[in-house]
């Protein structure tokens, strides 16, 4: 089961190019037979967590993928090969890993209210049970058709709207639904995530305010000369590290953006090739998404999995963020 939600979140995250429209899409799918496995909410969002990451920083069209081959200079197999897939490897390990042992925390702790195995069975006629087969075929092919037409058109993140919307249509009519019965259940649905979207709605001020307060350009002043005369692999590391702690959470593509204008210059005086550019501007983007501080990302993702528990995100954030630490130092000294 484990092994499913991450290999449909990579797929539809990275198809779609956003983790919170793409999961969303499949969470109706995954929480009824979650619930019936007996993985509880906290795992069930770690899994989607790191899965959907890895979806977006390995996908072909996602935002940030179409960014760092812009702005490093690698093509898209030489991005995979030297960063894309080792980044993926790391922290596909360190978050499977890290879902077990909180599985193992929360197990007989929590659990989802649904649980299809303790529900009786339902006298249901031939007609009704073609139904809800034609249903679930609509809802799986709707999925698949519009991946691939994003993929194609090489949709934006509005696209996944679109998605969600038109699978609850076919799914609805499809089963049988009147229009105003699948709007009703649409209601129901977004209900529960209001919260979500007053957090994102209030988050907003915070971020035009440090940007009005040129906070990170002033940590940028303070921090620039200690980078001077360091090797040029420890000069990746250290804007790595300098960018996990001035982090611009939910924001990847202004993240990356910013550090190739800021620090560019200084990598390509200092010598660095196209990969050590194209892994930096990865790790400084990506890795902060996991930590150390909690992340509207995270957050969604609890949403979507109706997990209340932002310690067991963080637990799983933190140890993607010291393994990919590790992997970066020594992958900065390798193709640097």
């Amino acid at each position: 089961m484990k092994f499913g939600i991450v290999a449909s979140s990579i797929l539809i995250c990275g198809s779609l190019g956003t983790m919170a429209g793409g999961n969303a899409i499949i969470v109706a799918v995954i929480i009824p037979v979650a619930a019936a496995v007996r993985l509880t909410p906290p795992t069930v969002a770690a899994l989607m967590m790191t899965a959907g990451s890895v979806g977006l920083f390995t996908g072909p069209f996602t935002p940030s993928t179409v960014t760092i081959l812009s702005l490093g200079g690698l093509s898209y197999p030489d991005y995979l090969l030297y960063v894309g897939l080792p980044m993926s490897a790391v922290t596909l390990l360190a978050g499977w890993v890290m879902a077990g042992r909180i599985q193992k925390m929360t197990e007989g702790k929590l659990r989802y209210d649904v649980d299809l195995a303790e529900k009786p069975q339902e006298d249901l006629s031939a007609a009704q049970q073609r139904r809800r087969k034609l249903s679930a075929l609509a809802f799986a092919a709707t999925i698949i058709v519009m991946a691939i037409v994003g993929v194609v058109i090489k949709a934006g993140f509005s696209f996944a709207i679109i998605v969600m919307l038109l699978v609850a249509l076919m799914t609805g009519l499809v089963g049988g639904l009147r229009p105003t019965q699948i709007l009703q259940a649409l209601y129901h649905g977004c209900g529960r995530l209001v919260w979500m979207f007053i957090l994102y709605w209030l988050y907003n001020p915070i971020l035009e305010l440090m940007d009005g307060l040129h906070a990170y350009q002033g940590l940028l002043e303070y921090t620039q000369p200690l980078l001077e005369g360091i090797s040029p692999a420890w000069l990746c590391f250290s804007i790595f590290a300098f960018n996990i702690i001035g982090h611009v959470p939910g924001a990847a593509v202004a993240q990356m953006t910013f550090t190739h204008k800021i620090f560019g210059p200084m990598l390509m005086a200092a010598g660095v090739p196209p990969q050590g550019t194209t892994a930096v501007l990865l790790a400084s983007s990506q890795v902060d998404w996991f930590g150390p501080f909690p992340s509207s990302d995270m957050f969604g993702q609890m949403g979507l999995a109706q997990s209340t528990h932002l310690k067991y995100m963080l637990y799983n954030g933190w140890a993607i963020v010291v393994a990919n630490i590790i992997l970066f130092a020594l992958l900065f000294q390798i193709l640097v």
